[in-house]
Order: C-alpha cells, then structure tokens, then sequence
C-alpha cells in the first residue's frame, strides 16, 4: 500500500512538472492560444496579462501622435509634457471634454462639434490615470469653462497597470501618497515575464468560480483602486473649483452590464459612493438608459454591434442629457 501511495505521488509530482515544462515553452515560443487566454491571468488584476506577448498596439495615425507621458494624444489638440500651475490663458471654446473611448468616439465627437464649440482630449484605452493627467496638462489653458470628464467604469482598473495596450504610466502609492512612474513613456520597451505558469493557472480558475467566471467581477486590488479613484478626482474637484470651472462627471458601460442580470459591477456603486460625497454633477448613463428601456426601448437599440460602445441613437441620448445639465449652468 505505501509502494502504492509512492508511486502515485510520483506520477502526480512528473505529470506536473512536465505540464509545467509544456506551458513554458508555450509561453516561450509566444502560441497565441496560451498566451490570450483568461484561464492563466485576470485582466483586471494581473499585470502579466498585459506584459506577455509581443504585440504592438500603435494609435499612431492620422489621428494621434506620441507624448512622453500620456504615449498618445490627438494631433488637433496640444497638450505640455509639464505642468505649468501658474500660467492662465484664455480660450474661446465652450466645452473641454477628457476621457477615453467613449467620448473620444468619431460619433461622440462628430455630434459635440455640431453643437459646442470644444477641445476634446479623450483618447481610446485611456485609463483613469491618463484622463486625470491630460486634464492637469490643459487645464490652466481653460478657465471658467465648463470641463466635461467622461470615463468608462473600468476606466479604474486600467490604472493599475505600466502597460495594457501599450506601455502606459503608473501611478505608485508611497506613503499614503501617489507617485507618478514609468516616464517618460518608452512605448517599444520589451518586457520579460518569467512565471511558474501551473501555479497561476490554478490561483486563476479558483479566482475565476468565485467570480461566476466573469474576470471583472473581481474585487482584487479594491483598496488600491479606491485610494487612486480618490486622489485623481479630489485633485480634479479642487482645480476646477479654483479655476472656477464648471465640472460634469459621466460614466459609461459596456452593454454587458446590462444584459447579464446575475451580474453586478460593483464599480457602480464605488462610483456612485463618491460622488455622493461630492457637491458636483455625475451622470450615471446607466441610470439613463435604464429609463429608457423601461419605456418600450431594448438596450440593443442603443448600442453598436461593431465596436461595443454607443450607436448614433444612444449617443444622442447621452447629448440630450449633457445639453440640458449644461444649459442650467
């Protein structure tokens, strides 16, 4: 019975080892299907599933260019790589929108200039982290104007990386503060991950069950993203009030938080949390399109089916509401 027990603790010890050697070399050699896969890594937690692999994402276009802090911006917009706190200049546009992929989509944007006359700084794949940056760059060149911050929920957890889509900063927490890091950008660096990938195969499948196999519905690095959450848009509230600036917060979901009923961001009410703390405007565009649902319209009415943001229609419902809060100002 021991020989038994001997022999099969052996068995499992090499059968590990040679699953280990196998997903080495799978990582090593760069197989797509490994290396893409959800199964090893969250990509709301996880920094290595952002660094493995050799892929390029570039915004570089006709569109945007590279800055050393933020990696892209818009051509049609001039952003500092300093921030200068003393000098204001004045400017003739309305509105100064910052944010992501939703109020930096051709739609949104095509919309807004039809209307105000506007900068906008959004860049697709922004994290929260970028947003609050490219406001501290700009925002002396706008003074009592009305700033419009637009983000994605996740948005958040972007912010806890070095590099997602392409190598990005980090704000680093020391001693109960925020330290800004990973600059100037460098965005061709190479990265190395060397892991014992078994272990964090099976740190991640019992990561994923708890979380109804859905990665972001995991609270991995809560506290962090909370403290982060905080500091940016303190600071945000605080320069805007001094600059006298009219300042409008809304968020944006990716349909999924809708249409999975078992399914709760938990972002939402993070967010929700802290602007109820504030005396400032948050538009909650869940809230929005939730009422709309409710009176005959399918939340697919409001959404694309290309690239999972808004469509015209649900674009224009986000306007209408922006319209009528800027108008009481």
């Amino acid at each position: 019975m021991i020989e038994l027990i001997k022999v099969l603790v052996k068995s499992v010890i090499s059968s590990i080892i040679i699953l280990e050697i196998i997903l080495q070399i799978c990582f090593y050699f760069n197989f797509s299907f490994i290396k893409n896969s959800m199964l090893f890594y969250n990509p709301y937690c996880d920094q290595e599933y952002w660094t493995i692999g050799n892929e390029k994402f570039n915004l570089l276009s006709e569109d945007y260019t590279s800055h050393p802090l933020l990696t892209f911006v818009n051509k049609n917009t001039e952003v500092p790589t300093t921030i200068d706190s003393e000098t204001l200049l004045k400017s003739d546009v309305d509105l100064v929108i910052y944010g992501s992929s939703f109020t930096g989509h051709k739609i949104f944007k095509n919309k807004i200039d039809s209307i105000y006359k506007n900068s906008n700084y959004a860049v697709p794949s922004y994290g929260l982290d970028q947003i609050y940056l490219s406001y501290q760059l700009t925002k002396n060149k706008y003074p009592n104007k009305t700033i419009l911050i637009g983000f994605l929920l996740e948005d958040l957890d972007r912010s806890i990386f070095y590099k997602r889509d392409y190598e990005k900063i980090l704000f680093k927490p020391i001693n109960n503060d925020f330290e800004l890091t990973n600059i100037p950008v460098n965005l061709y660096k190479e990265r190395k991950v060397y892991d014992i990938y078994i272990i964090s195969l099976a740190k991640n499948v019992l990561s994923l069950s708890k979380n109804k196999f859905m990665p972001k519905n995991s609270k991995c690095l809560y506290t962090h993203k909370k403290d982060l959450l905080h500091y940016m848009f303190n600071q945000i509230i605080l320069d805007a009030e001094k600059l006298n600036q009219n300042l409008i917060f809304i968020s944006f979901n990716f349909i999924e938080d809708f249409i999975y009923q078992d399914s709760t961001n938990w972002r939402e009410s993070l967010f929700d949390d802290y602007f109820n703390s504030k005396k400032v405007t948050y538009i909650n565009s869940k809230e929005i399109f939730n009422t709309r649902t409710l009176q005959s319209n399918n939340i697919n009415d409001f959404y694309s089916n290309k690239d999972m943001h808004l469509n015209s229609k649900g674009f224009d419902v986000v306007i209408d509401n922006l319209k009528s809060d800027i108008s009481e100002r």
